[in-house]
């Protein structure tokens, strides 16, 4: 039966198949699973490191966050402080010169006041001579013609 006359090769078949597994075998867990074991670690060692370093720069950044916001609110205490000093001296320079002016402002205004007043008295007592004058000229109209 020409079935059974394969099972020679087959046994030829399997020994080979054996053998080079064996190879396989052998070269794999002496040369390649080593190197990639070695590789992975060295990956392995070299995310840990970079981790690290992540960690720390995060850390410094977070530093030199709080230190630019402590920066920054000196810096705005001092502006606010500088601001409230200059408004402060401001308001007083106007309160100043607003007193200075009102000073200014009521002598010429007493000054007016007084020559406005002399000019309306020396006008008044010029109307009134008119009228007085007139007056008379018409009285001495009214006589002469009756």
């Amino acid at each position: 039966m020409p079935q059974f006359e394969q099972f020679d090769t087959f046994v030829s078949q399997m020994f080979w198949l054996v053998v080079i597994f064996v190879i396989f075998y052998v070269l794999s867990s002496r040369i390649l699973i080593p190197r990639i074991q070695r590789q992975i670690e060295v990956r392995t060692d070299q995310i840990s490191r970079d981790l690290i370093a992540a960690d720390s720069a995060k850390q410094a950044a977070q530093a030199c966050e709080q230190r630019a916001d402590s920066i920054r609110k000196e810096a705005q205490e001092q502006v606010a402080q500088r601001l409230a000093e200059q408004h402060a001296k401001l308001e007083s320079r106007r309160n100043e010169q607003s007193a200075v002016l009102q000073k200014e402002f009521a002598e010429r205004r007493a000054e007016h006041s007084s020559s406005l007043q002399t000019q309306f008295d020396a006008l008044m007592e010029k109307s009134d001579q008119e009228a007085q004058a007139l007056s008379k000229l018409i009285f001495n109209r009214i006589a002469s013609e009756t």
